[in-house]
């Protein structure tokens, strides 16, 4: 275990069994050790906050020199997201579809994974992530725009931009993609020139409906492990009759999983005060031995992949619970349970938000209606 460095976060205990990959402030990526937490910022240096996720594996084999390329694949042609001279170029050559076509079996059937690949534009800029003959979205890393269909682009920085797509298995476990590299008229059939090229790096594919960081591999598949970070409240002089939390934070799923923003709670579940994704919203429940008690949820209020301020408000029998400035109906029943740890991004150990807590502050008493609703409309 380690704790993290840097004023109030010097509180905060921190695990993950493995490296983690994480877009630093000079705008390249990151590897963390482990037990190391990941601060996140986007391309701009702009702080995201503290990155959670679940435990994912990369299981393409060597994520920088896939196979099945259909074209001219030239290692080491320029400088990766990483800052070293380690992306490919890829031209493509000849007739017909180029890119990259990895066939892969023995997945679980009728299954959402997730594919990933780095792209940056130079004399080509597009290119199509496709499930065989099934049309998938289209990436400019030119626009640094999501063209056509679902997925996402962003961007990473000097160029480059990391493109997703979602595709599913069918009923016998097998993934046939196409990573097609399209012309500058956006065409995925063409006769090419032979020099033209994009350039391409780090390839992953990883069991699951949304994409998470990074997971470099070298000729065997790699596997990130679940970040947990928590702090005691003996650190921070925790109120058991009253207190407020607030949080910015943003998850990149669905609120399927019930992903966590934050929970106090007594190491177990039986005793717990959350707040996290349920049913299209941010919802807060306590519970105190075992039982349920207080229970708000704001349904719509959920937006992933975007960040949202949450504030709640707990004393035995008065409860509220705002996001984005939205006030919830007041439960007015339920007694608080004796809490002995604030779990960050996660419920103990599962349920990792899969996003960034950006800012939590917590309060030893009861803020208003209206200053709960005050601290998160801005």
């Amino acid at each position: 275990m380690a704790r993290t460095t840097g004023n109030a976060s010097d509180l905060i205990t921190f695990t993950r069994a493995s490296t983690g990959t994480f877009l630093g402030s000079n705008g390249l990526l990151q590897t963390a050790a482990i037990n190391t937490p990941r601060v996140e910022y986007d391309a701009n240096g702009v702080a995201k906050g503290l990155l959670i996720e679940e435990a994912r594996t990369n299981l393409v084999l060597n994520s920088e020199a896939p196979g099945n390329i259909y074209g001219t694949y030239t290692v080491n042609s320029t400088t990766s997201p990483l800052g070293s001279v380690s992306a490919a170029l890829l031209q493509p050559t000849g007739s017909g579809l180029k890119g990259w076509a990895p066939y892969y079996t023995g997945f679980s059937a009728n299954t959402d994974y997730t594919l990933s690949v780095f792209i940056k534009a130079k004399e080509l800029s597009q290119i199509a992530i496709n499930l065989l003959s099934t049309s998938g979205p289209t990436f400019d890393a030119l626009t640094g725009q999501l063209t056509s269909g679902t997925g996402t682009i962003t961007d990473v920085g000097n160029g480059w931009y990391r493109c997703t797509a979602v595709h599913q298995t069918n009923a016998g476990g097998v993934l046939d993609v196409r990573l097609l590299i399209l012309d500058n008229f956006g065409n995925s059939s063409y006769t090419s020139n032979g020099t033209d090229g994009i350039y391409i790096w780090g390839f992953q594919v990883e069991q699951g409906s949304f994409p998470t960081s990074y997971i470099p591999t070298s000729g065997a598949t790699a596997t990130r492990s679940a970040d947990i970070a928590s702090v005691s409240v003996s650190e921070f002089g925790y109120n058991q009759a009253q207190g407020s939390v607030v949080v910015e934070c943003q998850s990149l799923q669905t609120t399927a999983a019930n992903p966590m923003a934050y929970q106090l709670n007594d190491g177990t579940v039986s005793n717990r005060i959350t707040v996290f994704g349920s049913g299209g919203g941010w919802r807060f429940v306590t519970t105190t031995s075992g039982t349920a008690q207080a229970d708000i949820n704001i349904s719509s209020s959920f937006n992933s992949g975007s960040f949202n301020k949450i504030a709640s408000s707990f004393a035995a029998n008065q409860f509220n619970h705002v996001v984005n400035g939205e006030s919830g109906v007041e439960d007015v029943s339920g007694s608080l349970p004796t809490i002995t740890t604030l779990s960050l991004g996660t419920q103990i150990l599962t349920n990792q938000i899969n996003g960034h807590i950006k800012s939590i502050n917590y309060y030893p008493l009861r803020l208003s209606d209206a200053k709960l609703q005050e601290l998160t409309s801005s």
